[in-house]
């Protein structure tokens, strides 16, 4: 073969005439349908592949070990409710609001009563107990507290009261401790 026949395109010959061979692309064909399916699925799991990556990024989640939480409780702490019923037979009860200008005065002198529980009168369980007047006779729910008390209770009865914070003081300081 010369280098003349090398050039010329390579013709197939059938019985209707010469018919021309088309040289294929390389490449997709998108007309086949098992290329459609791949291409379809490759999506499919770069669209999942993206969106983990997405939610892993903003999360951005180290494995953290679960940190222990210690709770507390504070057995001084007292509802007017159980006020009455604790388990000594004499104790005293410190009723305060947050905003008490001598309140670290006060705390600092508790220890000289020996056994003593406090009451926070802001707490939302102690509202039905503030009143214009105290009043410190009669049943639990007929307590009622003015303002800052210390109440001496002896085997679940109300015995003294110190009303203002001037008079707690004078009392804690007249201990002997």
């Amino acid at each position: 073969m010369s280098k003349k026949g090398k050039d010329k395109k390579k013709a197939s010959y059938s019985i209707s005439g010469m018919a021309e061979i088309k040289e294929e692309k390389r490449g997709i064909n998108l007309e086949n349908e098992g290329t459609k399916f791949f291409v379809i699925l490759l999506c499919i799991v770069a669209f999942v592949a993206l969106l983990y990556l997405v939610d892993a990024l903003r999360n951005n989640k180290e494995e953290e070990e679960p940190t222990e939480t210690t709770v507390t409780i504070n057995y001084n702490e007292v509802l007017v409710g159980n006020m009455l019923d604790q388990k000594y037979d004499k104790y005293f009860v410190y009723a305060y609001n947050k905003d008490e200008e001598n309140s670290s005065s006060i705390e600092a002198l508790l220890p000289k009563v020996g056994n003593y529980y406090k009451l926070n009168l802001d707490k939302i369980n102690n509202s039905p107990a503030l009143g214009e007047k105290s009043n410190f006779k009669g049943t639990i729910d007929q307590i009622k507290f003015k303002g800052t008390t210390l109440l001496m209770i002896e085997k679940g009865k109300i015995t003294k009261s110190y009303e203002g914070s001037e008079a707690i003081i004078k009392y804690l300081e007249s201990i002997k401790g």
